[in-house]
């Protein structure tokens, strides 16, 4: 008996093993498919590091989980090779990226021990599994950039784990965990901190009948006390890494919050003015999601007094938490965002299905999701191209001679170049065309243009207006170095 349930174990785990290695491979695929790191933000996190590095600073405000991550690896590589600095920590941010957002796949595996009723169905845990990793959010539109956000999703699926963990053995320890994943996850991504702070309250009320209950019973006062003040200080914390790491999103998550951001352009709003902004990507993620959530609220009921009470008022959270995030109330600025992480909700509804729906309901289910996965894997790009190439990253470096390094300069540059621009010239970047209102104590103000902007990741943002009486002082091949003086 011990035997046949160490082999199912094994063969559960090794099936585990190699789909989180899959998905690396895919990672590392399109992060290794050109020589420079690769999408309009792909300098973006080695930029980071290097700051990161020298200075012990991020050179621009960011929650810095992600960074700090990176930046360890790149200096224990540096000590094994002889490389520049600058060509390990360019391998190392990409070699994190195809490596660590992977790792949720664990904690979808625990939670599919949790749930089941009994030991998870090979075929049904790899479906789910294979969802988790190979949907379009996670293995296309989260990968070469967008490290915070691809890191912080994992992070949401361990809080999600340690959760459901402590409302099932209200272990001191547990609730530790659980702190701490709603810490890194606020260290890592502002985005999957707001969603995760929209679901805690949900957690607490759906439980909240009996959860004082509950505690008292199993806490001491003495431990009640240090749940309480371990509470507050990881709070607080949180509250001071955050502005410490990016005053400019703790004030917009604030904003959202106090909902005067929050309900901003919302979809209601664009259907009741007949402007609607859902085309294309957005609109097949925003049908998509809803689906989701119309399948979790039937899920609910089908399978509600199949499960005990705890996994009944989990689901109910989450599902309830699915149904907010697809809010036609939310403003288009938040909901893009949400909408590339509305798969984890969904992701803890497909294991709550594939454990307790009838066989004809999960042969059908299975069939769907498959046909999904083979669509969202047959279809995903087998490359991304960087925003310069390596002889324009020579160009740029022959204009750093032009460039007057001090306190009162900066260059703007289009968004995803000016990235490149500080990577290669070691300048002050910004992409805004208001620089000169939002910042007047810079004298001098140098503006790079690409000549050609067709085929860059980039082409779809807006070009950076030159003002009418800045001067051209330099210029390659392939872009354009202006330059304007404060008349102070």
């Amino acid at each position: 008996m011990n035997t046949k349930k160490t082999f199912h174990f094994s063969w559960s785990l090794t099936t585990i093993l190699v789909i989180y290695c899959l998905a690396v491979l895919s990672r590392l695929r399109l992060n290794f498919s050109s020589a420079l790191p690769p999408s309009v933000d792909g300098i973006y996190y080695p930029l980071q590091v290097r700051h990161l590095l020298g200075n012990g600073l991020l050179a621009f405000p960011d929650m810095p989980f992600a960074f700090w991550i990176e930046a360890f690896f790149a200096k224990i590589i540096s000590f094994f090779t002889a490389s520049p600095q600058d060509e390990v920590i360019l391998f190392t941010c990409r070699i994190i990226d195809s490596v660590v957002p992977p790792l949720l796949i664990f904690p979808v595996y625990w939670l599919h021990r949790q749930i089941s009723p009994s030991r998870p169905n090979l075929l049904f845990l790899s479906i789910v599994c294979f969802f988790a990793l190979f949907n379009p959010s996670l293995n296309v539109l989260l990968v070469c950039d967008f490290h915070k956000n691809a890191i912080g999703i994992a992070l949401l699926f361990f809080f999600l784990y340690w959760a459901l963990q402590f409302l099932k053995n209200r272990n001191t320890k547990t609730f530790a965990f659980a702190l701490s994943g709603i810490l890194l996850v606020g260290l890592t991504h502002i985005g999957c901190f707001s969603v995760l702070a929209l679901f805690i309250p949900i957690l607490i009320a759906v439980y909240s009948t009996e959860i004082k209950q509950k505690i008292q019973k199993t806490f001491s006062a003495h431990q009640l006390k240090k749940l309480i003040l371990l509470s507050i200080g990881v709070s607080l914390l949180l509250i001071i890494l955050i502005f410490m790491g990016d005053t400019g999103r703790l004030y917009k998550l604030l904003n959202v919050t106090t909902g005067q951001r929050l309900f901003e352009n919302s979809l209601i709003y664009q259907l009741i003015n007949n402007k609607l902004e859902l085309r294309g990507i957005r609109l097949i993620y925003f049908v998509f999601n809803l689906s989701c959530s119309i399948f979790g609220v039937i899920l609910f009921f089908i399978i509600r007094k199949k499960i005990s009470i705890d996994l009944r008022r989990f689901l109910g959270a989450i599902v309830i938490w699915q149904v907010l995030l697809m809010s036609p109330f939310i403003g288009m600025e938040w909901a893009e965002r949400i909408y590339f992480i509305a798969f984890v909700p969904f992701t803890v509804m497909l294991i709550f299905a594939f454990s307790y729906l009838k066989s004809a309901g999960k042969i059908i289910l299975s069939s769907v999701i498959g046909i999904f996965i083979l669509l969202a894997i047959g279809t995903a790009p087998t490359r991304k191209n960087p925003v310069i190439t390596p002889g324009e990253c020579h160009e740029l470096a022959s204009m750093q001679s032009s460039i007057r390094h001090s306190n009162n300069s900066i260059v703007v540059a289009k968004h995803g170049l000016e990235w490149w621009v500080a990577w290669v010239c070691h300048c002050k970047v910004s992409s805004s065309n208001n620089i000169r209102k939002t910042k007047p104590e810079l004298r001098t103000i140098y503006y790079l243009k690409a000549k050609k902007t067709e085929g860059r990741p980039n082409s779809g943002i807006p070009e950076i207006e030159i003002p009418e009486k800045s001067a051209k002082i330099a210029e390659t091949q392939n872009f354009e170095l202006f330059v304007t003086e404060s008349v102070q």
